[in-house]
């Protein structure tokens, strides 16, 4: 299969415009050989939507794309370390929005006898 370089891009970008319109995320689509990769964070796979589209936006990929294959890549990346600044920042805030406070003003009723 001869795939010219106006192809590649014109797939790659059909293949971003359907991921964008369908779940409203931009995803990174490369080609190799006759296989569309679209590269997924890893959390993805907990979201039912996601799974739902997947088949979905693998046919529309073959069907108006050209792609002969579609591959999901599931990726996982090192997460960024966090400064000192931002860390001693976050905890007291996170603290005080797990506790919960007791409500003010209430009186407790007594059964009546």
């Amino acid at each position: 299969m001869t795939i010219r370089l106006g192809a590649i891009v014109d797939t790659v970008e059909k293949t971003k415009g359907l991921f964008k319109y369908y779940l409203n995320r931009d995803f990174d689509v490369s080609i190799a050989d006759d296989r569309l990769i679209v590269e997924m964070p890893y959390e993805l796979g907990f979201n039912q939507q996601v799974q739902y589209y997947k088949k979905l936006l693998a046919e529309k990929i073959i069907q108006f794309a050209g792609a002969e294959e579609v591959d999901y890549l599931e990726v996982h990346k090192r997460p960024e370390p966090v400064s000192e600044e931002t860390a001693a920042g976050a905890e007291p805030e996170s603290r005080h929005r797990n506790q919960r406070s007791a409500p003010v003003g209430l009186k407790r009723r007594r059964p009546s006898e």
